[in-house]
């Protein structure tokens, strides 16, 4: 993989992969975005957590995608980290509510905490009552 910062998810399916549980919602998205092209991801392994998966990728069992702040948290000496150069990587997170949600002062504070991280990709989505 040299050098570079990024990596197409067709390219990654070439490689041996450690995964979450195939039951999972980003295995089970991972596995939707494979098969639009018509492959399989191969899994040498699964395991529950994140951090688990980042011991196995730092001894060489194989690649894993994971969110980034799980990959900077996690990640060994050595272990690189490429952002998927697909399109679809990048996803949108938002902080819904109701508007009785917003009203209280717990929601409210967990709101104003997720969005003072100033995030491009999290906004906030108030759903109309």
């Amino acid at each position: 993989m040299g050098r570079r910062r990024t990596i197409a998810f067709g390219e990654l399916l070439e490689h041996p992969l450690v995964g979450l549980p195939g039951d999972s919602g980003l295995s089970r998205f991972l596995a939707a975005q494979a098969s639009r092209s018509g492959r399989v991801p191969r899994h040498r392994v699964r395991l529950s957590g994140f951090d688990g998966m980042a011991q196995l990728v730092a001894a060489g069992v194989g690649a894993a995608v994971m969110p980034e702040s799980a990959a900077m948290r996690f990640r060994a000496e050595g272990t690189r980290v490429l952002a998927l150069a697909d399109r679809w990587a990048t996803r949108n997170l938002l902080v819904c509510m109701t508007p009785q949600g917003a009203e209280r002062a717990a929601v409210r504070a967990l709101a104003d905490s997720l969005l003072s991280l100033k995030s491009p990709l999290l906004s906030l989505a108030k759903t109309r009552g």
